[in-house]
């Protein structure tokens, strides 16, 4: 057969013309998935950040625990006959709590917010190394931001400041506090190690265990997933707290020893 056998075949039929209604069609089926996908990682965004709220605030308590030993051994160690005390949980603790809470779940929250916005992001190692480094630096520096203010509003007002002194002295005691913010940061820096260890460690095994591990279905119809290993998370973030706190006064001793360089 010679080639103008070839050109006399008829040519064959091209596709069908795609209509403006089809490539419409199209266009919206794309949206629609991608659409679907910036809401799934949304979601994963907002799981990360709650849990970094409530693991960075109750991890916030073991941060200013440590940070009151830190400040007993520097207030008290050059004094003649000195002795290490352990600090009063109810005057010397529970009463600025406010100041570790918000401070710890300030910093906990933003941080997954900025670092973690899809579940690729939540794999990387060197993600949650910034977030372990940025937890150890800003929190005591919010802690230390906060504790004169906190001190101000549950100490003094409560206890009887005359009520035309509170707008001088809140001023007078949030300008002091920038300050104050910078040199308990420096002066409480372990600590705040100590608890980005914690809060990283928590925030790990409780997010990749709400995506790996089943709950009974009869727990979760009555209380979100979310909220139920929100509630885990805090639970394990505690547990250093209360060994501290409630362990042998041995224990204290040698944990504020080693976080000052002191012999107590």
């Amino acid at each position: 057969m010679s080639n103008s056998d070839f050109s006399s075949l008829p040519d064959e039929p091209a596709g069908p013309t795609p209509t403006p209604e089809t490539r419409t069609q199209a266009l919206n089926r794309i949206r629609s998935a991608e659409n679907e996908r910036m809401g799934v990682e949304r979601t994963v965004q907002m799981r990360l950040m709650w849990l970094g709220v409530v693991v960075g605030a109750i991890v916030g308590l073991t941060v200013g625990y440590l940070a009151t030993l830190i400040t007993i051994v520097d207030g008290g160690v050059g004094d003649f006959g000195f002795q290490f005390y352990r600090p009063n949980f109810v005057s010397g603790f529970l009463r600025v709590i406010t100041a570790y809470l918000i401070g710890g779940g300030a910093i906990g929250g933003g941080i997954m917010f900025a670092l973690f916005t899809t579940r690729n992001e939540a794999n990387s190692v060197f993600r949650w190394l910034i977030a372990g480094i940025f937890y150890a630096l800003a929190t005591p520096l919010l802690i230390g931001f906060l504790l004169p203010l906190t001190l101000l509003i549950f100490g003094d007002i409560v206890e009887g400041l005359r009520p035309g002194l509170w707008l001088s002295a809140f001023v007078e005691t949030l300008l002091g506090s920038f300050l104050d913010g910078y040199i308990f940061l420096i002066k409480v820096l372990y600590s705040g190690v100590i608890g980005a260890l914690l809060f990283v460690a928590v925030s790990v095994v409780t997010f990749f265990a709400s995506l790996h591990v089943e709950l009974p279905k009869s727990l979760t119809r009555k209380v979100s997933n979310v909220i139920v290993f929100n509630v885990i998370g805090a639970l394990i973030g505690l547990i250093p707290l209360v060994i501290i706190v409630a362990g042998p006064f041995s224990l204290v001793t040698a944990i504020a020893s080693t976080l000052t360089g002191e012999r107590l």
